[in-house]
């Protein structure tokens, strides 16, 4: 399929029926809701309690603020459902426009997120494997410095290469298939074009697969050393639970030999003391 074949919706065409149900603007107004309302939390206890500001806590602003500027791109696209284009629109290039920010976002955004989730796996797993050096290690200057290269390598994934390569015949293949405005959705026989096709597998590759990997290697180490160290605690448990139940019996039949050795004083003076009143009372007869 030839790049000119992708191109947005000429003035009064339908969009694709894939983006029309009414529930998808409602999912989406739900989730701007819920974003804004969680994020707004996090970032008022971050300016507020001084505590908060670790270096670990800075990954997750710079993680907030990404998933904060989602909510431009639900903006974006119930703006784009909502409203179809009718007649000789002239606002069809500001759509366009607007369609192509939308997919740039997205494929930053999902770049910028997932990232920072292996950036996350990592700190985590560094506190883990090395706990007596964690604070040297992991520094608030550093984890600003690495959250600031993420979101460069991002704008260079998602934004420069595409542009940049094959003279941005990528950037036009790749975003007119992709995002909701482009006629190329009704084309569902036809196969991304091979430009675009290499660029999305690297993409792939470099910014789901190769974190995904990290993120289930780290906290699968995690759960394993975790595991371990549950399994040793019980263990621990267990041994004192025998220690000290051999120490109660050990205490119980100590008292019970007292109990005995006892009982058999107060019995033998028993006895003299009924062998003496027997004696008395046989010389005063």
């Amino acid at each position: 399929m030839n790049s000119t074949n992708c191109k947005p919706n000429a003035p009064g065409e339908e969009p694709p029926d894939i983006i029309i149900p009414k529930i998808f603007i409602v999912i989406l107004v739900i989730l701007i809701i819920a974003i804004t309302f969680g994020n707004s939390l996090l970032f008022m206890a971050f300016h507020k309690f001084s505590s908060l500001r670790s270096a670990s806590n800075s990954i997750l602003m710079s993680l907030c603020a990404a998933d904060s500027l989602t909510v431009v791109v639900f903006a974006l696209d119930i703006s784009l459902l909502a409203h179809k284009p009718k007649g000789t629109n002239p606002d069809s290039d500001a759509r366009s426009l607007m369609c192509t920010f939308s997919g740039v976002s997205t494929i930053l955004l999902i770049s910028v997120i997932t990232v920072h989730l292996a950036f996350i796996s990592v700190e985590r797993f560094i506190a883990v494997k090395f706990a007596l050096r964690y604070q040297s290690i992991v520094t608030t200057r550093r984890t600003m410095l690495t959250s600031l290269v993420v979101w460069l390598w991002a704008i260079a994934v998602a934004v420069v290469l595409p542009h940049s390569a094959l003279d941005g015949k990528i950037f036009k293949e790749l975003y007119h298939a992709l995002h909701p405005c482009s006629a190329c959705s009704r084309e569902k026989r036809k196969t991304m074009p091979p430009a675009a096709l290499g660029y999305v597998i690297f993409w792939v590759i470099s910014v789901l697969v190769i974190p995904i990997l990290i993120i289930l290697c780290s906290y699968g180490y995690i759960y394993l050393i975790s595991r371990k160290h549950r399994r040793e605690i019980e263990d621990q448990v267990n041994i004192q639970g025998a220690a000290t139940t051999w120490e109660e019996m050990k205490g119980a039949r100590t008292v019970a030999i007292v109990h005995i050795n006892k009982s058999s004083c107060e019995n033998s003076e028993q006895t003299l003391l009924l062998s003496g009143n027997r004696n008395v009372s046989y010389y005063n007869l």
